[in-house]
């Protein structure tokens, strides 16, 4: 259960979730799911921690930060993983910045680097988001520390 904040210094709502146990072999067409949720603020964004999408209410301004940790990577030489925002029916969000994950080496148990991906989005209808890993070189591990989202409503 996340941590619900008084509204009294608030007026936006905002959702943060991390992950806390690895997940083995994920590739190109993985959902990321954060399975435990911190905190929470307000009605305007809601999350599904068995799925990992997050609901969205219209017209409001969202900031969708994701950063994910990698270990393990399948492909010891070229190993990396590509995600971004998609929608509830898999499509990436036209305004999402992709981040790209490579292990700092190309050792099979190497840790990569977990950069952020950020989206602005206005939905003019409700809309279901999450993060979609959609381009990899071979598989890796999501680690439980170090990997999790936060989508707030900037206005």
């Amino acid at each position: 259960m996340a941590t619900i904040i008084s509204r009294n210094n608030f007026s936006n709502s905002f959702f943060y979730a991390k992950r806390t146990t690895d997940v083995t072999g994920v590739g190109a067409g993985s959902d990321t799911v954060y399975d435990s949720p911190i905190a929470e603020l307000g009605d305007n964004i809601s999350y599904n921690s068995s799925t990992g999408v997050f609901t969205l209410q219209p017209n409001y301004i969202y900031k969708l930060v994701a950063c994910n940790l990698f270990d393990t990577f399948s492909n010891s030489t070229e190993g990396c993983i590509i995600g971004s925002w998609h929608n509830g029916s898999n499509v990436e969000l036209s305004d999402t910045t992709r981040s790209t994950m490579v292990p700092t080496t190309f050792a099979t148990d190497s840790n990569g680097v977990n950069p952020y991906a950020i989206c602005i989005h206005y939905p003019t209808s409700q809309l279901d988001v999450k993060f979609r890993l959609i381009t990899c070189n071979g598989t890796a591990n999501l680690m439980g520390h170090g990997s999790f989202a936060y989508v707030e409503q900037l206005g």
